[in-house]
């Protein structure tokens, strides 16, 4: 009878915990930056970084799935700087690693979680 109990409760938080997201990494040289305002006002600004395929995730498929997408959250300042890093990275054909979120924005493109320029 406690074993029953003991699985059952396993059975139950297993099925309850959502399963880990597919997040992708990308190694290799950004093809473009696409600036959107998809808003319509000055912020938050949106950028889409294409990169070929690197295994989005299932909430991206087709063209989107060679891009990844940074969103200004207008709380921290950070989207400023990391697009122009990533605009250096372009213009000097630098390789970067690209870590994605495994999730994808409203756009179907996946965001990403963090990024290095080798």
């Amino acid at each position: 009878m406690k074993i029953n109990m003991i699985f059952r409760l396993s059975l139950a938080v297993l099925l309850l915990t959502p399963l880990a997201a597919n997040a992708s990494t990308y190694t290799g040289k950004i093809t473009s930056l696409r600036y959107g305002n998809p808003s319509g006002t000055l912020s938050p600004g949106r950028i889409g970084i294409q990169v070929g395929s690197h295994g989005a995730p299932s909430c991206s498929s087709g063209a989107l799935a060679t891009y990844y997408s940074l969103q200004d959250n207008n709380s921290t300042g950070v989207f400023g700087l990391w697009v122009t890093a990533l605009l250096e990275a372009l213009k000097e054909g630098r390789t970067v690693t690209i870590t994605g979120s495994g999730t994808c924005d409203s756009f179907g493109v996946e965001s990403i979680s963090s990024f290095d320029i080798n």
